[in-house]
């Protein structure tokens, strides 16, 4: 499958067709052809992946009345397919699941996904797709564009560090229940920590070229699970303003990813 979506992403490139038809291009595999269907997707400026695709996918349906693309590799659910992100969608959302590691050419394409204006909303667990070694915590190969070395198992009572961040400013309270964590990113070199506790973090965002990460650990999903949940609509706030900036460029990008650490 993984050439196959090489493929579809080689033809895209090399195509003469309009970019309001290649971004519509929807691969299907019949008797062993690749059939290129154009229409066949709607443009979507958002994609999501993981154990919860379809929750998120409802997510921004209903409360930021915006549809996405669920990414999906028929038979191989713990593969991110990072070759069919360029140029297809503006932001991309890793949901909780449990990847595979990205070989070293995959996550070249998230860093050109990223540098050419693409941005990655990393969620809960998944952040363990990116290690570049077996120890799924050691997040130094890719630290140079994720912003941060590892992610590990932590206790915290993590504090709102950055109360007048664009996307923070709403956040009134010390006692949100996903404040309270038990696994942190760490090590940051270039991440910007807006909630966390000294250098561990449950929510950090980092500016890459055009584009940018957030990581963000808690379960949003779940939170939203109870109705009228205070203290995940109050975290839906603060997506919305990373998506929006995303999405719209209001706010600004750079106010919202940017000025983190050294190297910025």
């Amino acid at each position: 499958m993984r050439s196959n979506l090489k493929t579809l992403s080689r033809y895209r490139k090399k195509s003469a067709l309009p970019a309001s038809v290649i971004g519509r291009l929807h691969a299907v595999i019949a008797g062993g052809v690749l059939l290129l269907l154009a229409g066949a997707l709607p443009a979507q400026d958002i994609a999501v992946w993981g154990w919860q695709a379809k929750a998120w996918s409802d997510l921004l349906q209903e409360h930021l009345e915006r549809d996405a693309h669920i990414l999906a590799v028929p038979g191989h659910s713990a593969q991110i397919p990072p070759d069919a992100w360029n140029g297809d969608f503006k932001v991309v959302i890793l949901g909780r699941g449990a990847p595979e590691s990205l070989s070293q050419e995959e996550r070249e394409q998230v860093r050109h996904f990223l540098e050419n204006g693409g941005f990655l909303v990393i969620n809960n667990i998944a952040i363990v797709g990116l290690a570049a070694t077996d120890d799924k915590a050691d997040l130094s190969g890719v630290a140079d564009w994720l912003g941060a070395e590892s992610y590990r198992t932590k206790s915290i009572h993590a504090e709102i560090l950055e109360r007048e961040h664009p996307a923070l400013r709403h956040l009134d309270r010390e006692d949100y229940t996903w404040l309270e964590s038990e696994r942190v990113v760490t090590g940051l070199t270039t991440g910007r920590n807006l909630i966390g506790q000294g250098g561990d973090s449950i929510l950090m965002v980092h500016r890459v070229g055009q584009g940018g990460i957030l990581f963000i650990f808690p379960d949003l999903p779940e939170l939203l699970t109870a109705p009228d949940s205070p203290d995940g609509i109050a975290l839906l706030e603060t997506l919305k303003v990373f998506l929006n900036a995303a999405l719209t460029g209001s706010p600004s990008p750079d106010e919202v990813f940017g000025n983190g650490g050294q190297g910025q």
